[in-house]
């Protein structure tokens, strides 16, 4: 709740501290007195936007400064833990707006921007102003609405988590399947390539080794002439070689041991005789592996051209970077089947989330269709008891396609004009904001209020002249209503009812003063006699007989 607001060089107020109650508070004081300022101030301090025009004092900075004693502790502690702002058995809000127009907002002392401030505040406080109506045309605020007197508001909240779960998922495959028919795209051409790959069977190091043998291959009879004929030369012919130097090596062993030159010169023949036996043989070695056939050289010929084929297909220079290419192909492969496994586990996951949906929103939907008889009947009987006896509320809820809130189109429909005997089928509805004035709308709004109130945790409502346009015995029924929610709740209600007014706990005055040649606006508390004076002088004018005041002290009373 709040306990106390300071304002400071805001519009008409110097300085200026109020100290809220429990329960029931109005404000009340003649038009243009100042009440608004007040609530221009609880706006700002909810993060409202403001500039220089708001500073009384053009030289100075304003200051509005609010504190709440908290009613439901555990969200905002959640809150404020994750904003990493001490907590304190207070909270304490600030606004500050300096000469230059810059604003500064605070939690507990810490410094927030604009938007913290309004996410930490709709927790603490809310403001129903008389035209600020449109809300209730708002499918969400329908559907809490309901949900808030169905019960099954946690149920909603679980619900909302799993559909944001599935939304999740069903992002998740479209950008699969977009990528999939991105690899699709491309993938009978790539299957084509890695394929043709795959059935060339390459192997690193290949080319090298065929272009070898291709070089060998065409120089093979030369190559071989040049062979046979050394062979000849060696082993064959009239005077074979080998033989020869065997034989004058035979000759050189007789004479070896007169001296040791002869024996070295022996022994250098012997080896000459040896290295050029062991080159014979090793010719004779390399004419058996150079004896290529046709089928060897076509097959070493189409080999290259393969390769070289699929080098310029692939626009690379070697077979390395075909081996590569290759690897990626093999790659690509194994990725468009990994996503496919993908899309189908995201399908079945999607499938699954749909039906536990579905299942779950019925059960929603039969909640919520289950209250609407005593919804309608309770918000058109309160209507008629605020002084719309014609007045006829109607909640329409239709299945639809598959939302966060469930399967539901929920609908507020009004008719202000109903004949007394009119059956219902004969009544036609229509969408509030169709045909609902603002003053119907603040009353309707009331009414919803009223039934919610004990319900919600929210712990400040604050009405704003939501009563206009209403007198009488209606008037009466709206103050029981305020006073009802504050039972449940701290109510601060700005209005120009005396049975409003009477029907509070607690009942300030707005007033405007001239304070050292300035018009200023003060607030002060009423005790029990000023509230009388006050009262009558709202009922009968400035100067109240004592007629009127009777009828405050009444008033009072009741």
């Amino acid at each position: 709740m709040l306990q106390k607001l300071h304002i400071s060089n805001f519009v008409l107020i110097n300085e200026l501290s109020i100290a809220f109650p429990k329960g029931f508070a109005a404000i009340t004081g003649e038009t243009g007195a100042g009440k608004s300022i007040i609530l221009d101030a609880l706006l700002l301090l909810l993060g409202q936007r403001a500039d220089t025009q708001v500073l009384a004092d053009k030289n100075q900075k304003a200051v509005i400064e609010g504190v709440f004693l908290p009613h439901e502790k555990k969200h905002l502690s959640e809150w404020l833990q994750e904003h990493d702002i001490d907590e304190m058995d207070e909270i304490i809000l600030r606004r500050e707006i300096n000469p230059l127009g810059k604003s500064r907002a605070f939690i507990n002392d810490t410094p927030v921007n604009l938007s913290q401030l309004k996410s930490f505040t709709q927790m603490l406080i809310d403001i129903h102003q008389q035209f600020d109506t449109q809300e209730m045309s708002d499918a969400l605020f329908q559907q809490t609405l309901i949900d808030t007197i169905a019960g099954c508001l946690k149920e909603t909240y679980v619900f909302e988590q799993k559909h944001q779960q599935y939304r999740n998922v069903s992002g998740e495959l479209e950008a699969a399947n977009q990528m999939l028919q991105t690899l699709k795209e491309a993938a009978s051409y790539k299957s084509f390539l890695a394929e043709e790959l795959n059935e060339a069977q390459l192997k690193a190091g290949e080319d090298k080794a065929l272009e070898t043998d291709w070089a060998l291959m065409k120089e093979s009879d030369a190559l071989t002439a040049t062979l046979n004929e050394a062979l000849h030369q060696l082993q064959e012919g009239n005077n074979p070689m080998l033989a020869s130097l065997k034989k004058i090596e035979n000759k050189l062993n007789g004479f070896s041991q007169l001296n040791e030159t002869l024996q070295m010169l022996q022994a250098r023949w012997s080896a000459v005789r040896i290295e050029l036996n062991d080159i014979a043989k090793e010719l004779e070695s390399i004419l058996q592996t150079i004896d290529f056939d046709e089928a060897k050289k076509n097959e070493v010929i189409q080999r290259l051209e393969l390769i070289y084929r699929l080098q310029k297909k692939h626009q690379v220079n070697s077979l390395e970077s075909l081996l590569e290419i290759r690897e990626e192909l093999a790659h690509y492969q194994k990725n468009l089947e990994t996503k496919q496994q993908h899309i189908h586990q995201l399908t079945k996951q999607i499938e699954l989330l749909q039906k536990e949906l579905l299942n779950e929103a019925e059960q929603l939907h039969q909640k919520r269709i289950a209250v609407l008889p005593d919804i309608q009947k309770k918000v058109t009987t309160l209507l008629q008891q605020i002084g719309m006896p014609h007045a006829r509320f109607k909640v329409n809820i239709e299945k639809t396609a598959l939302h966060a809130g469930g399967i539901d189109r929920i609908q507020f429909l009004f008719n202000a004009n109903v004949p007394t005997q009119a059956k219902e089928k004969e009544i036609e509805y229509h969408l509030i904001e169709k045909v609902a004035s603002g003053g119907e709308r603040s009353r309707l709004m009331l009414c919803l209020q009223s039934m919610v109130a004990a319900q919600i945790n929210l712990p400040t409502l604050v009405f704003d002249e939501i009563d206009t346009g209403i007198s009488g015995e209606a008037a009466l029924q709206v103050s029981k209503l305020l006073a009802d929610i504050a039972q449940h709740h701290q109510v601060i209600a700005i209005t120009h009812l005396p049975p409003v007014a009477a029907k509070a706990n607690t009942q300030f005055l707005v007033a405007k003063k001239e304070i050292e040649g300035k018009i200023q606006a003060e607030v002060k508390a009423l005790n029990e006699s000023e509230r009388v004076e006050v009262l009558a002088a709202m009922l009968g004018g400035k100067s109240p007989s004592d007629a009127t005041r009777k009828a405050a002290e009444e008033l009072l009373r009741s």
